[in-house]
């Protein structure tokens, strides 16, 4: 593969990893950590249960990834003013 289809690759599998994340805090934000199901996710990000188990193993791993992006910009003004 060319080094470009591999960027090209990555960053769709980024940006479906990002949108499943927001549909993740958004089912959190509608009906909390209850309602935080893979099929309620994958509904909610307009895809297939499937899909959503190609890029998270499971409830647990999506969690996590949705904090992290959740917390990043946090992270980011921190790890900022602690190097000034």
């Amino acid at each position: 593969m060319s080094s470009l289809v591999e960027k090209r690759k990555s960053l769709a599998e980024s940006l479906m990893r990002d949108s499943i994340c927001a549909a993740a805090a958004s089912v959190l934000e509608s009906g909390g950590f209850g309602a935080l199901t893979m099929d309620h996710v994958a509904s909610a990000a307009g895809v297939s249960k499937g899909t959503l188990y190609n890029y998270f193993s499971d409830k647990d791993s999506l969690l996590l990834a949705a904090m992290d992006r959740a917390f990043a910009p946090l992270q980011a003004e921190l790890e900022d003013i602690l190097n000034r």
